[in-house]
């Protein structure tokens, strides 16, 4: 099976509707998206649209679940200030997809979360971003392969014993040594933080045990004339050209 993985979209239909059209181009039985559907860019509602017309299973993520729960976290003000923006804009509907989006989910040989499999109850995100992190993912991971987003980051971890080691997801086979297991990170479609402005996602082949990545070329420029537009922070718009 090749498996599709995408995360953080991040309200950015320019780069989602890219990105999607680079793995039809290298083929996917199934596609997950990992959260974190809405945030920071301004086409919430045609993210959501997107995902829903093509029935495409989707995690829930923080951004998603402080949008319809109205709960308050430990965010930027610049987050906060585009989920109330959200808040007073998204039809009912648009906020019941929302809230009906699960926190986990799995496959016979991958489990998927957006954060961490520490917690799946929306209490808080954990980013998996060093060994005490991982630790505590990898403890609840009961599958050989587990994949999340929310770092925007695209990495690889691998768990043997008490030891976590990470790299940047690349194109690679994969391997596993005896007791070992391993979480694939496929990065962020709509905002990358890896100084590579392009959209980021990546394709799992479990029979040939390997993993592409797949990066996409999008337009940026109007992106960020629709985040100004739509009167949310500058910040935003500039961040999108540079990857961070």
């Amino acid at each position: 099976m090749r498996l599709a993985l995408l995360s953080d979209i991040h309200g950015n239909i320019c780069a989602l509707k890219s990105t999607y059209a680079k793995l039809i181009e290298h083929g996917f039985d199934k596609i997950v998206c990992l959260g974190d559907v809405v945030g920071y860019c301004a086409s919430p509602s045609e993210c959501i649209d997107f995902l829903a017309e093509r029935g495409i299973e989707t995690i829930c993520g923080n951004h998603d679940y402080l949008t319809y729960s109205g709960k308050k976290d430990k965010i930027q003000p610049y987050a906060e200030y585009v989920i109330k923006w959200m808040q007073d804009r998204l039809d009912r509907r648009y906020m019941d997809w929302l809230a009906a989006l699960p926190f986990k989910a799995s496959t016979e040989q991958m489990e998927f979360v957006h954060a961490s499999l520490e917690c799946t109850d929306g209490r808080f995100w954990p980013y998996v971003l060093d060994p005490n992190t991982a630790q505590f993912h990898f403890y609840c991971q009961t599958k050989p392969f587990s994949a999340s987003g929310h770092t925007h980051i695209p990495l690889l971890v691998r768990h043997r014993g008490a030891t976590s080691t990470f790299e940047l997801l690349r194109g690679m086979i994969l391997d596993l040594g005896e007791h070992e297991k391993v979480l694939v990170n496929p990065g962020s479609v709509g905002q990358p933080r890896d100084l590579d402005a392009r959209a980021a996602s990546a394709i799992v082949d479990f029979d040939r045990r390997c993993i592409s990545v797949v990066r996409a070329e999008y337009d940026v420029v109007q992106a960020q004339k629709d985040i100004i537009k739509a009167g949310l922070p500058d910040h935003l718009a500039s961040r999108l050209a540079s990857g961070l």
